[in-house]
């Protein structure tokens, strides 16, 4: 599979492009191209060409301090692709993703089992002498859709981002060396969640847990035992919802799993079944199903063919309401396929136990707002989103934040990913519970009703 890596070029303390003529220099290895004959770009084929090349738009720009450049490798497995297949695939990825916007010059390097690339491009701009700036994230939302739509063209898999791999401390380690340290509880979850979300398995799970330097116990229940703390140790029926063994090994099963917010469709009425409903409906309809579409046609149908002049704004306004509410609780049925009040009182339940299991997930994430290095790291990352992209000021931001990112423990990123995914994901459930609440409530005014109207008029009631 196609690995890459994007590494920044800083500015050498005696000669400030020197890193970048090195890095420049090393890609253009005729040993390493055949001759020179895998390397391609905008800039020339030679390294003190090229280099110029770079300078002078640094120059024109009045831009030759801070960063320099940046260097992409791209590795391809044994036998995935040929030398000309590579050349291709860098070709097309520079020329859409770099285009005449930067000087670049890329490479096939030949002399390993595997063939891999390498681009070096300017860090400013040719055409509007802005730097170049990358943030964490940018890979997924604007690198990889280039290079998925080149590999594809060329029948190869697609690209994927290799991102630090360095190990880091656990969050054990890490505050067991702070004063003011967190609950063990709350060290032992964070780094129960950095695992799982590196694990396909429990095995695999209990391996990184060894790996971070916890020691399991295994009864009847699982005893953790923190690494950097002498008398630390927690049994897994101590922590939060979300935590015991069976929620861990369900979690990793279940972490692909979106959760799609309900969506709430608003259509006009007369237009709702063709355009709603009939999109979402079985084939076969359960008699619960049926009873709850019956209701709301009536329900529009009665206000249909009213007097729109025999009745106030607020009541037309309410009633619009009550019919879209109702509407929403007739999809929501369908999609999930709810065929009786016991399967949606069972669903409800479910519900109740995941958000229950969130909210503890969730309160661990904590643990990052109480650490020093965390609350300046996430001061500079707020600050960076304020700075605007013809600023070069975000250079010097960057620095600051990849010093602090060694002192950060490891999973940092994950859990503030985590804690962002699992208020979308409350804010899900809660919408979900609003929905079904609605709908019992509705079925329990309908059950007085039918029984007081059987009462009176020993009649039918439907």
């Amino acid at each position: 599979m196609a690995v890459t890596k994007i590494m920044k070029i800083g500015t050498a303390a005696s000669t400030g492009g020197k890193y970048l003529y090195n890095s420049i220099n090393y890609i253009l290895n005729r040993e390493k191209t055949e001759g020179g004959l895998y390397v391609g770009g905008n800039s020339g084929s030679e390294a003190d060409e090229v280099y110029q090349t770079m300078i002078d738009t640094k120059k024109e720009w009045n831009k030759l301090d801070k960063r320099q450049g940046y260097h992409f490798v791209i590795s391809f497995a044994p036998g995935e692709a040929s030398a000309e297949q590579a050349y291709d695939v860098l070709k097309d990825f520079c020329e859409e993703y770099l285009g005449d916007d930067y000087d670049y010059v890329f490479s096939i390097h030949t002399d390993q089992e595997h063939m891999h690339g390498h681009i070096v491009f300017n860090s400013v701009s040719r055409t509007n002498g802005y730097k170049y700036r990358y943030e964490r994230g940018d890979w997924e939302k604007k690198i990889q859709p280039v290079t998925d739509k080149v590999c594809e063209k060329y029948g190869l898999p697609k690209l994927e981002y290799e991102e630090d791999k360095r190990k880091g401390k656990s969050y054990a380690e890490h505050f067991a060396e702070k004063n003011g340290k967190p609950t063990l509880k709350k060290i032992i979850q964070a780094d129960i969640d950095y695992v799982i979300a590196r694990s396909d398995s429990y095995t695999e799970f209990v391996e990184q847990m060894k790996i971070l330097g916890y020691r399991m116990r295994f009864g009847k229940k699982v005893t953790y035992y923190v690494p950097g703390y002498e008398r630390g140790a927690r049994r897994e029926d101590k922590l939060d919802a979300g935590y015991s063994t069976e929620e861990i090994k369900e979690r990793i099963a279940d972490k692909d799993i979106q959760h799609e917010r309900t969506q709430v469709v608003s259509p006009k009425l007369l237009a709702a079944y063709d355009q709603g409903i009939r999109q979402v409906m079985p084939q076969k309809l359960t008699s619960y199903q049926s009873r709850r579409i019956e209701i709301f046609f009536r329900t529009g149908h009665f206000w249909d063919r009213k007097n729109p002049y025999a009745v106030s704004d607020a009541e037309v306004r309410k009633s619009v309401m009550h019919i879209e509410q109702m509407y929403e609780e007739c999809v929501y049925i369908l999609k999930n396929n709810i065929k009786s009040g016991e399967e949606l009182s069972r669903r409800q339940k479910e519900l109740e136990r995941r958000e229950k299991q969130v909210k503890g997930i969730r309160h661990t994430t904590y643990l990052m707002k109480e650490d020093e290095t965390v609350r300046r790291y996430e001061e500079l990352q707020s600050r960076l989103k304020r700075i605007p992209k013809q600023d070069d000021s975000f250079e010097e931001i960057q620095e600051q934040m990849e010093k602090l990112e060694q002192e950060l423990p490891a999973g940092f990123h994950d859990l503030q990913k985590k804690f962002r995914s699992l208020g979308e994901e409350l804010s899900v459930i809660r919408n979900e519970k609003r929905i079904l609440k609605r709908i019992q409530k509705s079925e329990e005014e309908r059950k007085i009703q039918k029984k007081a109207v059987s009462q009176k008029t020993g009649g039918l009631f439907y």
